[in-house]
């Protein structure tokens, strides 16, 4: 009978020794996410997450510390990797822990295949999916078939600027779960999502989000759902984003704050995010990056591409901030 051993390791003993099984590759930099909360006063890590990228600024590897009901940061928790064939993702596999990563053995792959440049198929122990194009070579339909035969279909739809204006989701024979639009007049884009048959048969629910860009950047969204949520995002003279001021409308108005600062390299060095309370800003949260490897092998372009999946992972942790 196998046993599932744990691998009991310091910090320090991890980075030496089980780090370069998983992470020792060459032209690769290693990034390091810890999580600090306003609960332990910010003194002990309670969450930690590494993240390797490769010269073109790819994930490449994602490794968690701890597990969901257990925040051990001595455990291996996930563990994803990344596989590129010609500038393309050609396969995406997830690890339960560092002793599943050592036996190979994958919980979940996705296997993703091409045809003159374009995405056909993706294969998965998960979900498959097929991919279908128009005569001006967009992508016009996804068929998804799940694990538990499920099937759902994604439809899609362009204006003359070949842009997406209309996006559907359906369930089994041609149910319409949701569908989203999209309109854009000059800097500003509107989306509103209708989701049909909830919480009720017949009734749709509607969700809008409006971003207004100026420059290539977004600078303000507003969403409105089961409450009213505002972003306004502010940048520095690199143009670089450095604050986004968030006022929540639901039950309770909250207005929330997040910092960004940076390496002299560009790339992102900590996040703080804040909560307004009694006219004062009080700090909640705070990610600290460190950095293993030479970032000069990364270009502009491909910081920004590791910042942004380093704030976008962010967004799974009080989303409301980001």
């Amino acid at each position: 009978m196998r046993k599932f051993i744990y691998i009991f390791l310091t910090f320090i003993t991890f980075s030496k020794s089980f780090s370069q099984e998983l992470l020792g590759q060459k032209n690769t930099i290693e990034i390091t996410q810890n999580w600090f909360f306003e609960r332990s006063e910010f003194k002990k890590i309670e969450r930690k997450e590494i993240k390797v990228f490769d010269k073109k600024g790819r994930l490449v590897k994602d490794i968690e510390f701890g597990f969901h009901h257990n925040v051990n940061l001595k455990l291996v928790g996930n563990i994803r990797s990344y596989e590129y064939q010609k500038n393309k993702l050609a396969s995406e596999k997830t690890y339960e822990s560092g002793t599943d990563f050592k036996n190979n053995q994958i919980q979940f792959y996705w296997n993703y295949f091409y045809e003159n440049s374009r995405k056909i198929k993706t294969v998965s122990n998960h979900s498959n999916c097929e991919y279908k194009y128009d005569e001006k070579n967009r992508l016009k339909e996804c068929v998804i078939s799940n694990w538990n035969s499920e099937i759902k279909r994604f439809s899609l739809k362009y204006n003359s600027d070949n842009q997406i204006t209309e996006k559907t989701q359906f369930y089994g024979d041609n149910i319409k779960n949701w569908t989203s639009t999209y309109t854009k007049k000059e800097d500003t884009l509107v989306s509103k999502q209708y989701l049909f048959n909830h919480p009720k048969e017949k009734d749709t629910t509607i969700t809008t989000v409006k971003e207004v860009f100026k420059n290539n950047r977004l600078i303000f969204s507003e969403s409105n759902d089961f409450g009213i949520c505002k972003r306004r995002y502010i940048y520095d003279d690199k143009r670089q984003l450095v604050s986004v001021f968030t006022k929540v409308f639901d039950e309770t108005e909250k207005e929330l704050k997040t910092e960004l600062t940076y390496f002299i390299n560009g790339i992102i060095k900590q996040i703080r995010k804040y909560e307004l309370e009694n006219k004062n800003w009080v700090l909640k949260q705070r990610t600290d990056i460190e950095i293993n490897g030479k970032a000069s092998i990364l270009n502009k372009k491909e910081t920004k591409k590791v910042n942004e999946i380093l704030i976008n992972r962010e967004k799974n942790w009080l989303q409301q901030w980001l």
